[in-house]
């Protein structure tokens, strides 16, 4: 887990699309091998919860074939379909969707809306971190909209 996050701090959100032979993503490589803290860590840096290998399968589906029901959970935690509303609420934020900015403690964030997945994703104004996990749910925190 924490070479992952130095890969991913190096690299940067390119490592989360990268394929092997299987085409597989980071995230079905955490999920067929039960690595629920890499699932969560690539999950909360914006890794594609629905992101099909060369088979067709999700990263859910590959944890559920080899048996992994806790990294099933866990993905299903963070499919769009599993938070029905929410880019509704993102939407509401702002009227332009991609202007709805608020502060984390000393962080600045701005709520985006993926073009292909009509999906909502958080972006850290400062470093460009991008994440599908809504900063503000984040425990100990405290949020204020910013209107844009």
């Amino acid at each position: 887990q924490d070479v992952l996050a130095v890969l991913l701090d190096a690299a940067g959100d390119d490592v989360l699309e990268a394929r092997d032979t299987r085409g597989d993503v980071p995230l079905h490589v955490a999920a067929r091998r039960g690595a629920a803290a890499c699932a969560t860590l690539l999950l909360q840096t914006a890794a594609d919860p629905e992101a099909k290998n060369y088979e067709g399968e999700t990263p859910s589906d590959v944890a559920s074939i080899a048996g992994r029901p806790e990294v099933v959970g866990l993905v299903a935690e963070y499919a769009p379909s599993s938070t029905p509303g929410l880019v509704e609420d993102v939407v509401a934020a702002a009227p332009d969707a991609d202007a709805a900015s608020f502060s984390v403690g000393d962080d600045r964030w701005r709520a985006r809306v993926d073009p292909d997945s009509n999906y909502p994703y958080f972006e850290h104004v400062a470093t460009g971190h991008t994440q599908w996990a809504d900063p503000r749910d984040e425990p100990e925190t405290e949020a204020r909209v910013w209107a844009v």
